[in-house]
This record gives structure tokens, C-alpha cells and sequence, in this order.
């Protein structure tokens, strides 16, 4: 178990056989979900309609909420700690409404459970407690709940509360995409694409994960531009950029414009076969597009070439700067061009 799944543990106290059961489910809960959040980390899609998670032991209780929120947001159900853990982890949960006082992992603890793994921490959670006092506030607030009410207030009340706190967090997911978006392809910009080879560079080396890392480039682009005029670039830009988004197997895959005609797509889990794969269907989808280009060098429509590179972590040879990745990847692109464009070249480090 690694050091996110120990921390979400710390603070959860069982004083029973049945709790320090539940306690070890929580630990294989944690065990499978933290792997999950490593591959999902790179995802930014956001929904546009909110998921609420409702967590109370009453089941009548449960059903009142639900009324009071659907049909505005989707709404999740959970009557213990570790259902609605299992479920925050699990699934794409936005907020939590949570009785403070639930069985086997109570809110206090769930709040801290939820701040020490990577794919929940941001979750939003709101404390509803049925004896509130000033402590029990210092501590969920310390804990990392973003609110904590008295279970007296009116459904109507909760519902404006909660309503208040969601459109707040939705401005500041809206915000959180424009920062890492491309304005004109949507995909990923360069900056958030960094970021996230760091991140899954340093989680390949810690648990021996390949990791694959691609630079495209569209061939004589500019040679397009002169041609056909920037507009018409710019919209050949767009259908490139929908090409990779399309070719995309899994959420964790990150498709995004590195510069200008340039783009880039970071695969991890992924060895040199499939990565070779998706470069070569990739290429292959791009030419099929038939985008006219007589400039072209060597073809008369628009085509791309590919520099792969697979990175084996746990070999003899260990990268610890992303920049090589880059650069070995960008000297393969070099080598598909001097091949004379619309083909793919691609190299293992660590084999």
C-alpha cells in the first residue's frame, strides 16, 4: 500500500470486530482506486451537469433530499462511510451532503479519507450533523469539509446551500479547463500537458509502469498556410486535432497542441506495440481526411509525421527529467520527416 493509501487511513478509529473489518475493506478500497486515479489524473473533461452524493443512515432522510435535488443534478445514494468512499473514489461524484453521524467510517473520518487520496481531494463535502457544536466544527473544517450545518435547517435551505457552494465550484472548474485548454482545438495546451508527463513520468518510476510519448507535426504547414490562407490552416488544425481526440482509447490517454502546427499525445501504460499502433491508425486517419495540400513534398493532401518514444521504467536506464522523453521523441519526429513525411519512427529507452 502505497503512502496516499496509509495517509487515508490515519484517523479512522474502530473500537470494534466489525469496524476494524470494515477498516480492511476501506484499506482494498483505497488499494484498487488509488491505481485508478493514477490513470484517470491526466483526464480534464468536465460534465456539465453536477453528480451530488447524499450520505445518511436513514433511508427516509435519504429519499427527502433526493427529492429536493433531482431532477437539477444528478444524485448518488450512500447510508455508511464506506459506500460513499467506495463511491466518491469509484465514481465521477462533484459534492457530498453527509450525515455526520453515519456507521463504519463516520463523516469526520470520511472527510479525511477523501483529502489523503489523489482522485478525491478536491471533492467538495458539506457535514450535516444532528448535535452540532463548536468542536465538531473545528475538527471537520481542520478535516477539510467545505461546510458544516445543523441537521434542523429546512430540506428548502440545504437545497440554496448546496446550490450556492455547486455553482461556485462549477465556475472554478469552468476556469480550471480555460487554464489548461488550447483556445482553438480544445485539446490539452502545452503547459497542462507538462505537467502531466511530470506526474506520470515520476508514477511510471515508482511503479514500473511504461509510458509512452508521441510529437506530431502536420508536414509543410506552412507552405499550407501560404497556400490556402491561415483561416483554412486553422481549420485544418481542428480536424487534426479531432483525428487525435478520436483515436484516443482510454480517459487517461492526453491528446494536446504543443505549438503552432505541433501536437502531442501522452499514453501511460502503453509499451511500444500499442503505442506503434495508435501512431500508425493515427497517420492513417489523418491521410484518409484528403485535405488537399499541393505543396505538400511528397503528397499532394496533408499528412502528419510521428516520433514515438516507450520508456520501460524499473530497467537499468531511469529517466527522471521529462525533458529527455521530449527531446528523444522529437529526434524520432525528425527522423520520420527526413524519411520523407507521413510516416512514424519510434524507439524503447530501458529496454
Amino acid at each position: 500500500m502505497d503512502v496516499v493509501n496509509r495517509n487515508a487511513l490515519k484517523g479512522i478509529k474502530m473500537n470494534n470486530l466489525a469496524q476494524h473489518s470494515a477498516n480492511k475493506q476501506l484499506g482494498q478500497v483505497l488499494s484498487i482506486t488509488t491505481h485508478n486515479s493514477e490513470m484517470q489524473a491526466v483526464d480534464i473533461e468536465f460534465e456539465s451537469k453536477f453528480t451530488l452524493l447524499l450520505v445518511h443512515p436513514d433511508i427516509e432522510k435519504l429519499i427527502e433530499w433526493k427529492q429536493q435535488f433531482e431532477p437539477q443534478v444528478e444524485v448518488e445514494l450512500a447510508q455508511d462511510g464506506y459506500t460513499a468512499l467506495q463511491k466518491t473514489l469509484q465514481q465521477n461524484i462533484d459534492f457530498v451532503v453527509c450525515c455526520a453521524n453515519i456507521l463504519v467510517i463516520c463523516g469526520l473520518n470520511l472527510c479525511y479519507a477523501l483529502q489523503r487520496n489523489l482522485n478525491s481531494t478536491t471533492v467538495p463535502v458539506m457535514l450535516v450533523s444532528n448535535q452540532p457544536h463548536e468542536q465538531e466544527e473545528a475538527e471537520v473544517l481542520k478535516a477539510g469539509a467545505l461546510d458544516y450545518v445543523s441537521s434542523n435547517i429546512s430540506n428548502q435551505v440545504l437545497f440554496h446551500r448546496v446550490n450556492n457552494h455547486m455553482e461556485v465550484f462549477k465556475r472554478n472548474k469552468q476556469l480550471e479547463k480555460v487554464s489548461v485548454t488550447d483556445a482553438l482545438t480544445g485539446l490539452a495546451n502545452r503547459k497542462y500537458l507538462l505537467e502531466q508527463l511530470e506526474s506520470a513520468l515520476d508514477k511510471a518510476n515508482r511503479g514500473g509502469y511504461s509510458l509512452t510519448f508521441m510529437m506530431i507535426d502536420i508536414d509543410d504547414f506552412k507552405k499550407f498556410n501560404d497556400a490556402y490562407g491561415h483561416l483554412n490552416g486553422d481549420k485544418c488544425l481542428l480536424k487534426v486535432a479531432r483525428t487525435l481526440t478520436k483515436v484516443q482509447k482510454r480517459t487517461c490517454d492526453l491528446a494536446a497542441r504543443y505549438g503552432g502546427e505541433e501536437f502531442a499525445v501522452l499514453l501511460p501504460f502503453t509499451d511500444q506495440n500499442g503505442a506503434n499502433r495508435m501512431a500508425e491508425l493515427l497517420r492513417q486517419q489523418v491521410e484518409n481526411l484528403a485535405i488537399a495540400h499541393a505543396d505538400n513534398a511528397s503528397h499532394n493532401h496533408v499528412s502528419v509525421s510521428v516520433g514515438v518514444v516507450t520508456y520501460l521504467a524499473g530497467h537499468a536506464t531511469r529517466i527522471t527529467n521529462y525533458e529527455q522523453i521530449i527531446q528523444t521523441a522529437d529526434e524520432n519526429l525528425y527522423a520520420a520527416k527526413s524519411d520523407g513525411r507521413n510516416t512514424v519512427q519510434s524507439t524503447t529507452i530501458g529496454e
